[in-house]
């Protein structure tokens, strides 16, 4: 799945092993575009803050924190002409407490990275957030 995202670069920690898939089969889930709109320090937002932010958008069909595999689907699907802005899952965080995240190149390429950070600048980042799609 990491190979058919065609990532220009990749940090040397994210591999299969390290972040394995969870999901078996296929998935279908609904994605999203979080921008975090709620109180900063210095400028950036915790993103404990940013998790419950996530959670509590919409109780009666909640939102989840997705982990690298919804991630690496939402690059794939993305259209070509989307404005590019770096992504975060942040569901990976509780995992390996580095949430992985992905920036675009001038090139337009993807680029798959880990940041150590425990705050992001909301401007600059798209938090990923999905909810499983009910199949009636």
């Amino acid at each position: 799945m990491i190979a058919a995202c065609g990532f220009e670069g990749r940090h040397p920690w994210i591999r299969e092993d390290t972040f394995p898939l969870l999901g078996t089969g296929i998935m279908e889930f609904e994605a999203d575009l979080f921008e975090y709109q709620g109180p900063l320090t210095d400028g950036y937002c915790n993103l404990e803050a940013v998790e419950a932010a996530v959670m509590n958008d919409d109780r009666s069909h909640p939102w989840e924190l997705p982990r690298i595999e919804h991630l690496l689907a939402c690059v794939i699907s993305l259209p070509k002409d989307y404005v590019r802005q770096m992504i975060v899952a942040l569901g990976e965080r509780a995992r390996r407490n580095l949430p992985p995240y992905v920036q675009w190149s001038e090139e337009d390429r993807p680029h798959l990275k880990l940041d150590e950070e425990d705050a992001f600048n909301p401007y600059d980042y798209y938090f990923l957030r999905v909810r499983p799609i009910t199949v009636s």
